[in-house]
């Protein structure tokens, strides 16, 4: 197996808030069919990791094999997070990224991958796309 390392043609946007750190991706197309392509390896077991090297920072990922994701280690100042994500959410992220790549349009503005942190300072990672499905109150309610 071993890992597998991609370049995103893409920046993380980093807040750094008193009580999380909130690392944000915006998607189009062709970026997402990349992380896409990377995370369904992981999360069938293909590769031990992935190593994503985008313009500003780099993000490792492994497999938690847990339903929690986990925040192994983040350095701002270096650019570098290393951490787990669970099944569950490499499902949600996968979903997301599908489902755009699918209709051209994502089914809502982001989708958000909290990750467990010993420090205590909550890890968001933020995957977002421009062009979105907006609903009204009363198409909201219907869905719930």
């Amino acid at each position: 197996m071993g890992m597998k390392q991609i370049n995103i043609e893409a920046e993380i946007s980093i807040k750094n808030f008193s009580e999380q750190i909130q690392l944000k991706l915006h998607l189009n197309q062709i970026v997402g069919v990349e992380l896409c392509m990377s995370l369904f390896l992981l999360k069938e077991n293909l590769i031990n990791a992935i190593g994503l090297k985008f313009r500003n920072f780099f993000i490792l990922f492994k497999s938690s094999g847990d339903r929690f994701s986990y925040c192994e280690s983040v350095a701002l100042d270096n650019g570098v997070f290393k951490g787990q994500i669970s099944n569950d959410s490499l499902d949600y992220i996968l979903h997301y990224i599908l489902k755009f790549y699918r209709d051209g349009i994502a089914e809502a503005e982001h989708v958000d991958i909290d990750f467990l942190n010993n420090n205590g300072k909550e890890l968001t990672l933020t995957i977002s796309c421009n062009i979105y499905q907006e609903y009204s109150a009363d198409e909201i309610k219907k869905m719930l």
